[in-house]
């Protein structure tokens, strides 16, 4: 999947995973329907908007997030930093269990 350029989820029920995209996805369609929602909100504004533009791409006309390549760095990194927490924040927990156990 690495010379993937376009995807487009619009019509679909997937609402998590896209840290899993490869970088090669220029241009990404989740249209706000009920099903991407959750998906499309990651990308929206304060407002609710995501910022979009249309796409011409084998023939067909997409609405893809503006700037998506970018967006989604962005994303990763987040998960990244968010999931490294996580595991500090348990060591930290299992340290303090360890020393309340030993302490008995």
């Amino acid at each position: 999947m690495t010379k993937l350029e376009l995807l487009d989820i619009s019509g679909t029920n997937i609402s998590s995973g896209l840290e899993y995209l490869p970088g090669s996805v220029k241009y990404f369609d989740c249209s706000s329907m009920d099903e991407v929602v959750a998906i499309y909100d990651l990308f929206a504004d304060e407002k609710g908007e995501a910022e979009e533009e249309w796409q011409y791409f084998h023939g067909e006309d997409y609405y893809c997030i503006k700037n998506f390549p970018q967006k989604l760095q962005v994303y990763k990194q987040s998960k990244l930093v968010a999931a490294k927490q996580t595991k500090i924040d348990n060591l930290e927990k299992e340290s303090t269990e360890r020393k309340s156990t030993t302490k008995k």
